[in-house]
């Protein structure tokens, strides 16, 4: 496992963390401005007093249209979570393969020590056989 790999994940896990956060406060933007669109549509219905009735119609208009930009804000940063995501899904697949790599390395490199042994055992039973006769 390299730590290059490894502090990859870890920023990657960091900036889905901050962008989850960020989604978060656009949807507690959202919900704010559809409270303030609701309360000034009530008061639209509620008065019949012209300049009134035109100032709450500019405030909904201008809700409606921050309204617009914080749900396309909050799906910007829905697609920047997702691309992240894959981003760090490749990265511990990468880091996974390595670790793989590095246990067959191991256990290899043990089968060997293994053998050689085996080996120079045999070898050195097959001396003291042959020493004896």
């Amino acid at each position: 496992m390299t730590s290059a790999n490894q502090s990859q994940i870890n920023r990657l896990i960091k900036e889905i963390a901050d962008l989850r956060q960020a989604e978060a406060r656009e949807t507690r933007k959202e919900a704010d401005i559809q409270a303030k669109i609701n309360r000034a549509r009530e008061a639209i219905h509620r008065t019949s007093n012209i300049s009134t009735l035109l100032s709450k119609s500019k405030e909904v208009e201008r809700a409606t249209n921050d309204l617009a930009a914080t749900q396309k804000k909050r799906a910007d940063l829905a697609g920047r979570v997702a691309s992240k995501s894959k981003e760090l899904s490749m990265y511990q697949e990468r880091q996974s393969r390595e670790a793989e790599r590095e246990r067959k390395k191991v256990a290899d490199e043990q089968k060997r020590l293994i053998r050689e042994r085996e080996q120079h055992e045999m070898k050195s039973q097959m001396r003291h056989g042959f020493a004896r006769t």
